[in-house]
C-alpha cells in the first residue's frame, strides 16, 4: 500500500484535473437543477402577475357595482303597477309632461346626467282602453348610478315601461357609462276620456 503524504502539493495536471471537475460539477448544477428551477420561478411569477391582474379587476368591478339588496321578488317589486291595472291605487302620473319631468328631476336624477330627452305622439288603441306614449331618455352617470335610477323608474307609481336600455362606455370618461332608455307611457281610458 502506499503511502501518501497529504502536505504534498499538487502538480499542475493535477490542479488542471480537478478545475475542470469542479467546473464541469458548476455547470451541470445550472443546466439540470437550477435552469429547470429557474423556468418554474419564471412561470410562478407569471401566474402571480397574473393572479395580482385578476384581483384588482375584481376589486374595481365590486367597489363600482352598487350593493342593492333585493328583498322582494319581481311581482312584488312591481306591485305598483297591478295595483295601478287593478283600480286598487290610483296613478300619481296622468299625462306623460308630468311624469317626464318627475323622473328627470335632479332629486330622482341623483348624479345620473340627462342629454336628451323625446318623445312620440300619443297613439291611442283601438281594441283595449288606453294609449301610449313612447319616450327616449338619454342619460350618463357612473354604472351604479344608473342601475340605482333604473331601480328607482321601475318603481315609480305610474304606468311605465321601459321598453329597451342600451349601455355604452362614454367616450373620453370611461368610468362614465351611457344609456338610452327607449320607454312607454300608458294612459287608461275611463268613459271616453283617457286619463
Amino acid at each position: 500500500m502506499t503511502k501518501v503524504d497529504l502536505d504534498a502539493q499538487a502538480n499542475l495536471r493535477e490542479q488542471i484535473l480537478f478545475g475542470m471537475v469542479i467546473l464541469f460539477v458548476v455547470i451541470l448544477f445550472f443546466r439540470v437543477v437550477y435552469k429547470g428551477q429557474g423556468q418554474r420561478v419564471e412561470i410562478l411569477r407569471g401566474q402571480i402577475e397574473a393572479l395580482q391582474v385578476e384581483k384588482e379587476a375584481l376589486i374595481q368591478y365590486s367597489s363600482a357595482t352598487p350593493r342593492i339588496v333585493r328583498e322582494t321578488l319581481l311581482s312584488e317589486r312591481r306591485g305598483i303597477k297591478f295595483k295601478i291595472l287593478a283600480g286598487q291605487v290610483r296613478s300619481s302620473y296622468d299625462d306623460l309632461s308630468a311624469l317626464l319631468k318627475e323622473i328627470t328631476a335632479p332629486q330622482f336624477l341623483g348624479s345620473v346626467r340627462v342629454e336628451n330627452l323625446s318623445t312620440l305622439p300619443a297613439v291611442l288603441d283601438q281594441g283595449f282602453s288606453f294609449s301610449r306614449t313612447d319616450f327616449t331618455l338619454d342619460v350618463r352617470g357612473s354604472f351604479a348610478d344608473l342601475l340605482q335610477y333604473l331601480e328607482r323608474v321601475e318603481q315609480f307609481p305610474a304606468l311605465a315601461n321601459l321598453e329597451n336600455i342600451s349601455l355604452k362606455i362614454a367616450e373620453g370618461q370611461p368610468q362614465d357609462v351611457q344609456a338610452e332608455i327607449l320607454g312607454r307611457f300608458f294612459q287608461i281610458k275611463t268613459t271616453g276620456v283617457v286619463r
